[in-house]
């Protein structure tokens, strides 16, 4: 087995175990605080490239297993695949191009797998990113709430303002907004199993006349200005690399100018995943031009120099949300990969 690892593998001294399908073991380093499982020799050949990517996919194949904390083992695989994969661009994932019909169906296939699988291990309003954690001691349902908070807060919103939200997802941001800020919402997602159960709990808390949720891709949104306000939460990895510009382009052309953006997504910088929050301003921009185009790495945060707000808040944090979401399914995680098949 070792023979069959490149040299760099077997010196990276890092916190890992590897185990193989026939019981032998081997540490790549002192003390280690996750353990790879190996249950097909075929995994091997992955682990001289191991993208995250690479280790995702033989991991949801059964292939291999994962044992440590969450957090603990997003870190040392992370440490792995850039220890051992080139920075190059035959490195680099590939970026093709979404159109409506792929997105539509992408989006079904994960999202219209069934809102009681969600509400296993999702907080109360069901928010399907990053948390915040002011403490860091907050539970998954307080971290939500004080993420939307924060959210809302950066946005300035105003009672009466009408704010576009973009991939709503069950509707926690968009019934938020509305009750604690006086805002009307208009929010669009491209799930079925959301908009039903997002609409039943706009019903249900009141917000009819202030909340209105469409099944509507983002590139038919209206370009006439009529939102005060847009905010988007974890779309970039739905709209997909090569369609940022028309993604942002578009979100220009549905709100007024001088009203004000709220991006977030999650990205990586200086070894950490973070939550990044754009916050910008269409006063005296040329709508035609958009965001500029997006390396969500350190030094790309420059070119936003005196154009937008950038707030890196490292209490947005997705490892830690990762984790009180696996905590909340707790032994209902079994259940569910036997129910739904996952």
């Amino acid at each position: 087995m070792l023979a069959q690892l490149p040299p760099a593998l077997q010196n990276l001294q890092l916190p890992l175990r590897l185990r193989l399908w026939d019981g032998h073991e081997f540490n790549l380093g002192p003390e280690p605080s996750v353990t790879i499982v190996v249950k097909d020799p075929t995994v091997v050949s992955r682990l001289t490239h191991p993208t995250l990517d690479s280790l995702g996919e033989a991991f949801v194949e059964g292939k291999l297993e994962l044992e440590g904390s969450i957090t603990e083992v997003i870190r040392v695989c992370d440490e792995l695949s850039h220890a051992l994969v080139d920075d190059d661009e035959e490195s680099r994932p590939v970026r093709s191009i979404h159109d409506k019909a792929t997105d539509a169906a992408a989006i079904s296939y994960h999202y219209d797998l069934s809102n009681e699988f969600y509400q296993l291990w999702l907080d109360q309003d069901m928010a399907y990113s990053c948390g915040y954690f002011e403490t860091g001691s907050e539970s998954i349902d307080q971290a939500q709430q004080d993420k939307f908070r924060h959210l809302c807060r950066k946005l300035r919103l105003q009672p009466g303002e009408y704010l576009l939200d973009v991939g709503c997802g069950w509707g926690g941001l968009a019934r938020y907004a509305a009750r604690e800020f006086g805002v009307k919402v208009f929010g669009i997602t491209l799930s079925k199993e959301q908009l039903a159960l997002a609409k039943e709990r706009v019903k249900a808390e009141g917000l009819e006349d202030q909340v209105d949720l469409q099944l509507l891709d983002y590139r038919d949104l209206p370009q006439d200005g009529r939102f005060d306000k847009v905010v988007s939460v974890g779309m970039f990895e739905h709209v997909g690399h090569a369609n940022l510009a028309q993604y942002c382009r578009t979100l220009f052309g549905a709100v007024r100018e001088g009203g004000d953006f709220g991006l977030a997504s999650c990205a990586e910088t200086d070894g950490e995943l973070i939550m990044v929050l754009v916050t910008y301003s269409t006063h005296g921009v040329d709508k035609q031009v958009g965001l500029p185009f997006l390396e969500w790495d350190s030094s790309s945060f420059e070119a936003f120099s005196g154009q937008t707000c950038l707030v890196l808040n490292t209490s947005m944090v997705n490892e830690k949300t990762i984790q009180l979401m696996r905590e909340s399914a707790g032994d209902k995680v079994e259940m569910a990969i036997a129910k739904y098949r996952i």
